[in-house]
């Protein structure tokens, strides 16, 4: 199958150009609850205690780090299956995905370096080794706060000492001690703000330390940092989308400003929405609470089901993803949480399109939940499909019904909400008009779809449309004063566009322009009018 415009056959476009000369007259222009209820439980095994997983949206994949196994973990975050495990060594603690999404980086603990992982080969490509930097071989955390500038902890405890090192990709890993070269070693994990100006760094000596970093300087120097005894929880934290607000797992709302407690939440482990408008916090106790983040106020909660019976747990880490539909916990060894959905999504009907005369079509639709939730219902351009089938999660089979020429919006629905795919399915011939700027003004692109070595013609006409019968030819002309723009007797292809010049006058501002095409196939010739176009001049 294949998509030409008119330019790939001289005669037509000399055709097109000629009637456009003589209607140069003619222009055309176009016309708060926690999680979205029912949820499914999610739940990913791993061979050993997790330390640190990051969520990578471009490939729909999560990277978990397990120490214990010298392995990352690949899981799905389209089915929640492992998907690959990379044998990372030794020990790979903390996470962090590089800001062109390229590289995984990756804390190695007990060596002193740090490794960069390819994401498209899913293999280790360099190591750095940043010991004499970090003053202690147990790397612990890693950041790339900005573009090729990775910030790298270590965690000695008390055995030892150790500080933040800046790597410098863009100027061949250059390593250097930076934070003021004060001493942090206890567990310290940063934490990233979304404005890139600053970064933040919670240890976890008791009194917890809390640091905020200035990236506007190469030494990226401590800027702020708490009164020691007056937070705590803060090695798990989550920053507002505007900086100004940093989430402590103790519960704490801290001015970033001035690290003065602002509010407070229930503990757990925090995590702003996109709009930074709610805080989800994730319990010991296997809840999952929702927060108003400027009043603080509970606005519902939903238990998530990760451990039973094995509570309280050490909860690692929470994400909730941007459409707030999934949120998923990292405990111990287990990966798990809920996925609830706002309803089916359509996405790809194949074939896309059938004949005028094909009756009605078996189809496949390729989309996205459509196994939660009650029985989907699907219409096109209005009218029910019949024998919907659900196949699995992303893919259901349906019989499209018979109906007029033209594009046909796909709708989807069940209990949990709808979704629509605009001009997904199409009976030829079909038309699609758009208008598109080009230099000194517009143009309008007319995409006529046929069958293949179909005759063709397109017309255009002034005023409202009507509805006449023409013999021989299936469907209704629409168009009470036709003009014929362009002819071909036979296209090779199944598609043909056709772009024309919209001329500024502001006399025809207001008018009305009609468009129809006629197809025509085999001897004797089975002809069919497309959908009528309908637009106003600008």
């Amino acid at each position: 199958m294949r998509d030409q415009t008119a330019r790939d056959d001289p005669q037509p476009m000399i055709r097109t150009l000629a009637f456009c000369a003589a209607l140069a007259w003619v222009a055309i222009s176009s016309p708060a609850q926690i999680l979205v209820v029912p949820p499914e439980p999610v739940s990913v095994t791993l061979s050993a205690t997790a330390q640190d997983f990051v969520h990578d949206a471009a490939r729909e994949l999560f990277y978990v780090s397990v120490p214990d196994s010298d392995e990352v973990v690949v899981i799905s975050s389209h089915d929640y299956s492992i998907v690959d495990t990379i044998t990372v060594s030794p020990r790979p603690s903390g996470l962090d995905l590089s800001h062109d999404g390229s590289t995984l980086f990756v804390a190695l603990n007990q060596a002193g370096r740090v490794a960069y992982v390819d994401l498209t080969t899913r293999t280790v490509t360099d190591t750095i080794d940043i010991g004499t930097e970090l003053g202690h071989s147990a790397t612990w955390d890693i950041l790339e706060a900005r573009p090729d500038w990775i910030l790298v902890s270590a965690n000695p405890g008390s055995a030892g000492f150790a500080y933040i090192v800046l790597i410098r990709r863009d100027i061949g890993n250059a390593a250097t001690r930076v934070a003021s070269n004060r001493i942090i070693r206890a567990a310290p994990r940063f934490h990233r703000d979304p404005t890139a100006a600053f970064a933040y760094v919670g240890e976890g000596f008791s009194p917890n330390s809390l640091y905020k970093l200035d990236l506007s300087a190469a030494t990226v120097p401590i800027v702020l940092e708490d009164n020691h005894g007056a937070v705590s929880g803060s090695q798990r934290a989550d920053v507002s989308h505007d900086g100004s607000r940093i989430a402590l797992s103790s519960g704490q709302i801290l001015d970033t400003a001035t690290f003065a407690q602002v509010g407070t939440v229930t503990v757990g482990v925090s995590q702003y929405n996109a709009d930074s408008s709610k805080i989800f916090a994730m319990t010991q106790s296997d809840l999952l609470t929702v927060f108003d983040a400027a009043t603080q106020a509970a606005l519902g909660s939903e238990p998530m089901a990760c451990a039973p019976g094995t509570w309280p747990l050490n909860v690692i880490d929470l994400w909730v993803d941007p459409t707030e539909s999934v949120a998923l916990a990292m405990l111990g060894n287990t990966v798990c949480g809920l996925t609830t959905l706002v309803g089916p999504v359509v996405g790809e009907v194949m074939p896309s399109r059938a004949r005028f005369d094909a009756g009605p079509v078996a189809l496949t639709v390729h989309g996205n939940f459509f196994d939660l939730g009650g029985a989907p219902s699907l219409t096109f351009g209005g009218l029910p499909a019949s024998n919907v089938q659900v196949v699995n999660r992303t893919t259901l089979t349906c019989v499209a019904p018979v109906d007029e020429t033209g594009p046909k919006d796909v709708v989807i629905t069940n209990n949990l909400g709808s979704d629509q795919q605009v001009a997904a399915f199409h009976r030829t011939p079909s038309m699609v008009t758009t208008l598109e700027p080009v230099l000194g003004g517009q143009q309008v692109t007319y995409r006529i779809l046929m069958t293949q070595s179909d005759a063709v013609g397109l017309y255009l006409s002034l005023g409202d449309p009507v509805a006449v019968l023409l013999p021989g030819i299936s469907g209704e002309f629409c168009l009470p004063q036709a003009r014929q723009m362009l002819v071909v007797p036979s296209w090779p292809f199944d598609a043909l566009t056709i772009s024309l010049p919209i001329p500024t006058n502001p006399v025809l501002s207001g008018l009305r322009i009609l468009g129809q095409a006629v197809t025509a196939t085999g001897i004797p010739a089975t002809a069919a009018l497309s959908n009528c176009t309908s637009f106003y001049l600008p």
